[in-house]
């Protein structure tokens, strides 16, 4: 027997973590993948909230969805307003750009959309 090459490592890696054309996950591997990024993105959206102090609540949902032969993970985040009389501008990008590096830190191969909506 000989001992596995490089080649045969990095395909095997490969194998476990492309969700490509000809990889199709199953219902619960679907959900347990949403729940994971919930999870995860739940863990960190309070710490990256409290830097904006004019927020006061917020609501996280993850989706993904199987289109043209690619997974999309879309995560809809709604951030309520404190309630001031002279409402400040809440600034979205940062969160959202911090978000995405949560992200893409996960081991899934899968596009990510996030929207932000402020109520």
């Amino acid at each position: 027997m000989k001992e596995p090459d490089e080649d045969f490592i990095e395909n095997i890696i490969k194998e476990a973590f492309d969700y490509g054309e000809d990889i199709i996950l199953t219902d619960d591997e679907i959900k347990d993948m949403e729940l994971s990024i919930e999870n995860e993105l739940d863990k960190n959206i309070l710490s990256i909230l409290k830097d904006q102090d004019l927020i006061e609540d917020y609501a996280l949902k993850v989706k993904i969805e199987r289109c043209n032969n690619k997974y999309i993970c879309t995560c809809d985040v709604i951030i309520i307003q404190k309630k001031l009389f002279i409402k400040k501008p809440v600034k979205i990008e940062p969160i959202k750009k911090r978000l995405m590096e949560i992200l893409e830190a996960k081991p899934y191969n899968v596009e990510y959309r996030i929207d932000i909506r402020l109520y």
